[in-house]
């Protein structure tokens, strides 16, 4: 077991920080003039431009946290001639450390290698994205390479590779002991022994409980230094662990992105597509430079949709809004409508057409909605369980309630709103059992 999940493992690692790579190398190739660089691939001089596209490039790999980002023409000496890299000069000369006929054949056909082109060399162990350099007569003049340290892949496979093998023994472990007190003693003390066994699990799974919760945010005030803003939020697993997942960061000084999403599944493997989701987002918004969660969710979407053997899919709702304008860009991905109240009025639920949620389908094109938030604006997101929490008459604690509870006192801050609607919900219930996770944000804009 623990060799064959690590190998797929490894494999489906691989994938993600190889595509990753291309991701980023797509999006160098439609900033940087392709022309330019066969200017320099034919005459090997630096110019003004050659300065300004080695400063984004440097700027890109040290964002990215990848390991190289170089431009090169290959000879058929198996050698290579840089047009750029970080840390020698144009033209300098380096024996191809990777399969050279795949990168051959990408440099005279412009076919993307079909293997990751992993390597040992004196700059590392490494895994290289390579992609053709067309100019706009739509010939191959040179070839992008973006790099991803082995050590990286291998540290998360590492990771894997001991939580498996200590799952492994559990099992073995557990095995062992109901069969010698099966076979042993009587029926009381097998009985006794499955009970002493529960409780282990039940420990157990309350150590993942605190695993998971430490992957959110909970530090509140997150950000103490800064005044624009409130912000609370809280997540209240229906069972040991949760699909639900909120999260806020800053991409730059002015803009802040908003995160709350709801994994289709309840327990551990929700819990675990919930923390791949977590990442690809927020990975993905420190990539795409345009602040568009549209564009986040699509990327998102693509990579969600690879393997997803287990039919698993998410709802996500993405704001980022410019602190220093209030202008708030939304994408909604099958998620829950926000509550938006705006100064000196009541919170109103903001109903419109929302897009699938990832995961559903490869190739969505995520819809994106604007608006702008004036001091003393509020909004509200939530996932189902709040709506859908249920008491002993199986009837809804609904949107309705919930606008009511947010308007009992709509001038409060961040955290005694998201109090409010929780003491609300629990009334209602009245101890009936938590079916669904109960997931809650609130952000109040306080200008400039």
């Amino acid at each position: 077991m623990c060799l064959s999940g690590s190998f797929i493992f490894n494999h489906a690692i691989q994938k993600i920080y190889n595509e990753r790579g291309y991701i980023l190398g797509r999006i160098i190739l439609n900033h940087i003039d392709n022309d330019k660089v066969a200017e320099y691939a034919s005459t090997w001089q630096e110019d003004d431009y050659y300065y300004e596209m080695s400063d984004y490039l440097s700027s890109i790999q040290e964002a990215s946290n990848a390991a190289y980002i170089y431009i090169c023409v290959p000879y058929e000496d198996k050698t290579i001639k840089y047009i750029y890299d970080t840390d020698s000069d144009m033209g300098f000369v380096d024996p191809v450390s990777a399969p050279f006929d795949e990168i051959w054949r990408c440099y005279k056909e412009g076919v993307k290698p079909e293997s990751y082109l992993v390597r040992h060399s004196q700059y590392g162990h490494l895994t290289s994205s390579c992609l053709p350099v067309r100019d706009s007569s739509g010939n191959v003049v040179a070839l992008l390479f973006v790099d991803t340290n082995m050590a990286v892949i291998q540290e998360v496979l590492g990771r894997f590779i001991i939580n498996m093998i200590i799952i492994s023994l559990i099992v073995l472990l557990v095995l062992c002991i109901l069969n010698w007190r099966y076979f042993d003693f009587n029926l009381v003390k097998p009985y006794n022994s499955v009970a002493a066994e529960k409780e282990r699990i039940s420990a157990e799974l309350n150590v993942a409980t605190k695993i998971q919760a430490d992957m959110l945010p909970r530090k509140f005030p997150p950000f103490p230094e800064r005044t624009e803003f409130d912000i609370y939020a809280t997540m209240t697993p229906a069972k040991e662990v949760g699909g639900d997942f909120y999260d806020f960061f800053f991409i730059d000084d002015d803009h802040l992105a908003l995160v709350i999403a709801d994994v289709s599944d309840k327990g551990v493997p929700a819990a675990l597509f919930m923390v791949i989701a977590k990442t690809l987002i927020k990975n993905m918004a420190s990539i795409v430079h345009n602040y568009s969660p549209a564009k986040i969710l699509t990327e998102v979407n693509n990579q969600l949709c690879e393997g997803n053997d287990a039919y698993l899919f998410v709802t996500v709702w993405l704001g980022i809004i410019e602190i220093s304008t209030g202008k708030l860009t939304t994408s909604n991905a099958g998620h829950e409508h926000p509550v938006i109240k705006r100064n000196n009025g009541e919170f109103q639920l903001d109903i419109y057409k929302h897009s699938p949620a990832l995961a559903t389908m490869e190739g969505i094109r995520y819809k994106e909605q604007e608006t702008v938030l004036n001091p003393g604006d509020c909004i509200f997101v939530y996932t189902d369980g709040v709506t859908e929490a249920t008491n002993s008459k199986q009837e809804l604690f609904g949107k309705e309630r919930l606008v009511e509870a947010l308007n009992k006192n709509n001038r409060a801050e961040a955290k005694e709103l998201l109090e409010n609607v929780k003491k609300d919900i629990d009334a209602f219930v009245d101890g009936s059992p938590q079916f669904d996770d109960i997931t809650m944000l609130g952000f109040i804009y306080k200008g400039m």
